[in-house]
């Protein structure tokens, strides 16, 4: 083994460790049926070949303690992790770009959406809606509710290709797949109307979500595995709801997880979708 003199400990150890067990084992299937011989020999020198021969396997896989062989070992290492603890799963490239990207796409409803209120304040749609006996709130709802839907149906679109065509896996929760896309849906959408609440122009729509989602998507992790990340980062992260969103993705698609595991993510999702609309509707003008 030839290791550079400045490599941690930590690394070199380790390698070290396997290489002399690797030697050590090596060294006595070769060192035992020798030194068998070399008993009969002494002893037993006029023992036929073929018994000799069943004698040697015999005894040294019985002195092997299952090195040498096909018996079971006398000794052996099993991992386990502590109850309650669950082994940390990692994504891999399709667990890690299909809900990424997916994410990063239906946010781009924010775009849409603050567009279509801007052309409707330009031609006095929302004035005229004023004089009827509904409360703004329910106008803003009823203004998010296609893309909404829109959104939804651009999960199951993207998750169900996915599914169909590359083999992906989707966990084993039906029920956790739905709200979590029902909640991520929902927090784009609230995000829409918090720029439209915002935005005068086409240009400042095009600005400002084209710098908040790009920025938002990267920090969440829908470009690049936020494990990757100095922690400064990914603690980053947990200001947008891209990460929360993804994370619970990645529960379900990885790592197995049920409903109940994802809630605490699904209710801070609820809770940016709530912010966003309530924020949004506070600032709107309709006018």
């Amino acid at each position: 083994m030839v290791a550079d003199p400045a490599s941690p400990t930590q690394v070199a150890e380790p390698i070290i460790g396997t290489l002399q067990g690797i030697v050590q084992k090596e060294s006595f299937a070769v060192a035992v049926p020798k030194g068998i011989d070399l008993l009969f020999d002494q002893i037993a020198p006029q023992t036929p070949a073929q018994q000799r021969a069943a004698f040697k396997l015999e005894a040294t896989q019985a002195l092997s303690g299952g090195l040498v062989g096909e018996q079971p070992p006398t000794i052996s290492v099993e991992r386990v992790a502590p109850p309650g603890m669950r082994v940390e799963k990692f994504p891999d490239t399709f667990q890690q770009n299909v809900p990424g990207y997916t994410i990063y796409g239906i946010f781009w409803i924010v775009s849409m959406l603050a567009s279509s209120v801007l052309v409707e304040k330009r031609d006095g749609t929302f004035r005229r809606l004023l004089v009827a006996p509904m409360k703004r709130t329910a106008m803003l709802a009823g203004k998010m509710l296609p893309y909404y839907l829109i959104n939804v149906l651009q999960i199951a679109i993207m998750l169900g290709a996915s599914s169909l065509l590359f083999g992906l896996k989707l966990g084993s929760s039906p029920a956790g797949l739905i709200v979590v896309s029902l909640a991520a849906a929902a927090t784009a959408t609230g995000l829409g109307v918090l720029v439209s609440a915002f935005a005068r122009t086409e240009a400042q729509i095009g600005g400002l979500t084209t710098l908040v989602l790009l920025s938002a998507s990267a920090l969440g992790g829908c470009f690049i595995p936020r494990l990757t990340m100095p922690e400064w980062l990914r603690t980053a992260g947990l200001l947008t709801p891209h990460a929360w969103a993804l994370d619970a993705y990645q529960d379900l698609l990885v790592r197995g997880y049920g409903l109940v595991d994802v809630l605490p993510k699904v209710g801070v999702l609820g809770a940016f979708a709530l912010a966003f609309f309530a924020i949004g509707v506070w600032k709107f003008r309709f006018d």
